[in-house]
């Protein structure tokens, strides 16, 4: 086995991992943490296809700016206070 081959698998885990992750967090902050290890795992597939360019335009567009802009239209947007049954609380 070869070392493309493996990094393949390796970044390929790890891409099915984190996606698998950002459905099953609870918090969407971890959500969003998550979702930006996928777009890097993502990255690392193009420089295994020797596309170079669009790995950087992945890191900077969707890991970077994307990932950011999720993180403050989450944080910047109020969230209700629930309590355990599903009602508000007063």
């Amino acid at each position: 086995m070869d070392f493309q081959l493996l990094s393949f698998y390796v970044i390929g885990a790890m891409i099915l991992v984190s996606a698998l992750q950002v459905l099953r967090s609870r918090e969407i902050i971890h959500s969003v943490m998550w979702l930006g290890l996928t777009f890097i795992g993502i990255s690392g597939l193009f420089i295994l296809l020797n596309a170079e360019y669009l790995a950087i335009v992945q890191i900077l567009i969707y890991a970077g700016a994307i990932t950011i802009l999720i993180l403050f239209a989450v944080m910047l947007t109020r969230r209700e206070i629930m309590n355990k049954e599903g009602g508000e609380e007063e």
